[in-house]
Parts: C-alpha cells; structure tokens; sequence
C-alpha cells in the first residue's frame, strides 16, 4: 500500500515516486526563491539566468504535481491488477479508464520534464557567460552560446518527438500502445545527450579557472580559492549521478509493457534529475551568504565577533567598490574577475 493510494492487495510501488514529488515540491521552490532574494539583494535586480532558473521551477512544480496525483491514482500497480479490480473502489468508473488517466498524466510530465531540463541547461550556461565577462574570456562564452544554441535545438526537437511519437497522439496514453516509432532508442539518445551535456557544464568552467595557454587566461587568484571555485562549479557532478542512475531504468520503460509498474524507477530518477538540476543551479550563488551565516554561528565569542563583523563589513564594501567601479581599467583583466567570483 501506497501513502498516496490505497489499492490493497495489490502491489504498490508507487512511494518511489511520491516521496520525492513530495519533498520536491517543497525543496526546490525554496531553493529558487533563496537564489533570486540573494540577487536581489548583492545586485539589485534578477538576471536573464534566474529568470530562467524560475521558469524552470515553474514547470518542474506542475510536474511534480502531476506525479502525485498519478500515484493516487494508477502509477506503481500492475496494468492486469487494475483491469481487475471492483470499479466501485476505483476514483474512475473502470480500470481501463484508470489507466488511460494515470498514463495522460505520465505522457504530459514527459513534456515538462524536457523543457525543465533545457532551461536549466540553459540558465547555467548564461550564468557562465555574466560571470566569465572579461575580455580574455571571449572564446569561452562563444563555446557557452555554442552549447546554449545545441541545447535549444536539442530540447525543441526532443518535445515535438515526445509529442508526435504515436501516431494518432492519444494512442501514447492509451493501455495498449501501438503504432510508435522506436522508443528505447529515443529514450536512450535522448539520456546519453544529457549526460554528455551534464559533464560537459559541470567541467566547463575549470579550464577558464586554471587557464590553458594560448586559449583561455586563467584567474589570478591562490589555488584555495581556485579549487574553491572549482567545487562550486562541479556541484552539478551530482546532476550527472542522477543521470546515469536515471540511464538505468529505461530498459524496462522503454518496452512499453506495464508502463505503470515498469516506469517508476524512470519516473523517480527524472523527477531527482530535473529538481537536483535547479537546486544545485541555486547552490553557487547561495555560496557566500551560506559561509557568512556559518562563519557568524562558528565564530569567536561575542565580546571578538563585533569587531570581526565590522571588520568583514569593510572588507565588503571595498570588494563591491571594486567590483562594480567601472572608471579602472583593471577589472576588464583577470584580478577584476575574480574578484566577481569570490566565495
């Protein structure tokens, strides 16, 4: 027996996705609301790439949404059990329509899902470029629009094939698909694009941090901070696990056989893929004022944490003067950089 259904006897699976629709819900728009207060406040207005991040989160809540209601209904029982069981203890008035119901819900979450995870790419990678906005950066924000073009087109291309992959459409919801082009190849191209593209966002920035010679200058700042930087940056590693976790399960979900009870796992890991993306998108701008809060709550005694405050309070506003003084032609260079990217 499910939390969110309560099918008994029956088989029930459907808690691997509940539980994380649930926490979701409640943990990414905290997270996204976190990111855009934090702008607010170091920057006085949102950017192009938390607008992006909020859009994302838009569709990821619906989504998540979606799933739940699916659980309640018919997602993580067998498609023979439902069939079979007394309509009168169904939400619908036969199993078949339950199914058909619970699958329309599925088919609409894969669309979401796809957009989600396009935006999310895409936001990351328009962060790159406002923060890398020196003039040695060039060819690295070139390569980030590159990969932003591929992502739009990929994303675009993925929705109209999810869309039109039966034909007519409604025979993709309905408990006895038939005439579908090839899902398990689709499905696995569809995984290994974002895996590759995963990896290659998280590990894009480290030769921009480093510096490769006669390509990128790399930041002028102490390898502690560097390699400071370089963990921020690699947080969305932890998208890629999702990812090939995610890779995993879509053997069985892709034979369209029993798609109730063969997709939850795939369902779960989408659902941890697309959220952990948004979350661990917000994760390097919540870097500073996490360290400031934790420095506060770890620090000397009380009589000592005054002085210390004030003194950190100077420090800042001479990091911001420099920052955002425009009049020094420094910080078009590297020093002006990093300091943009202190953590």
């Amino acid at each position: 027996m499910g939390i969110l259904s309560n099918y008994a006897p029956l088989d029930d699976t459907s808690d691997r996705v509940a539980i994380p629709s649930l926490i979701f819900t409640i943990l990414t728009p905290l997270f996204v609301l976190a990111r855009c207060m934090t702008g607010r406040i170091q920057s006085g207005k949102l950017w192009t790439d938390d607008y992006l991040i909020i859009a994302a989160a838009s569709l990821t809540f619906p989504g998540n949404i979606l799933m739940i209601v699916a659980c309640s209904w018919g997602l993580g029982k067998h498609e023979r059990d439902l069939k079979t069981y007394p309509p009168e203890k169904l939400p619908f008035d036969s199993g078949e329509t339950l199914l058909q119901n619970t699958l329309r819900l599925y088919f609409a979450d894969q669309i979401l899902y796809q957009v989600c995870m396009g935006l999310f790419k895409t936001a990351v990678l328009i962060w790159y470029t406002r923060i890398f906005e020196t003039a040695n950066k060039k060819k690295f924000r070139r390569i980030c629009w590159s990969l932003v073009g591929v992502v739009a087109i990929f994303t675009t291309a993925s929705v109209f094939a999810t869309l039109f992959q039966c034909d007519p459409i409604n025979v993709a919801w309905l408990s006895k698909p038939a005439d579908c082009f090839d899902t398990n190849a689709y499905w696995y191209a569809r995984a290994y694009f974002n895996m590759v593209t995963y990896f290659i966002i998280a590990l894009l920035p480290m030769p921009s941090i480093f510096g490769i010679t006669g390509f990128i200058d790399g930041l002028q700042m102490s390898k502690k901070r560097m390699m400071s930087l370089c963990a921020l940056f690699a947080i969305e590693l932890f998208v890629c696990i999702a990812a090939v976790l995610r890779l995993r399960s879509i053997g069985p979900a892709a034979l369209m056989l029993d798609r109730t009870w063969n997709s939850i796992d795939l369902i779960m890991w989408s659902i941890i893929e697309d959220n952990m993306g948004i979350i661990c998108a917000c994760l390097p701008a919540l870097a500073k004022p996490t360290g400031r809060m934790l420095k506060r709550m770890c620090g000397p005694p009380k009589t000592s944490r005054r002085n210390s405050s004030v003194a950190t309070l100077v420090a800042d506003s001479e990091v911001h003067e420099k920052i955002w003084s425009k009049a020094s032609p420094s910080t078009t260079g590297s020093l002006g950089n990093s300091e943009a990217l202190e953590v």
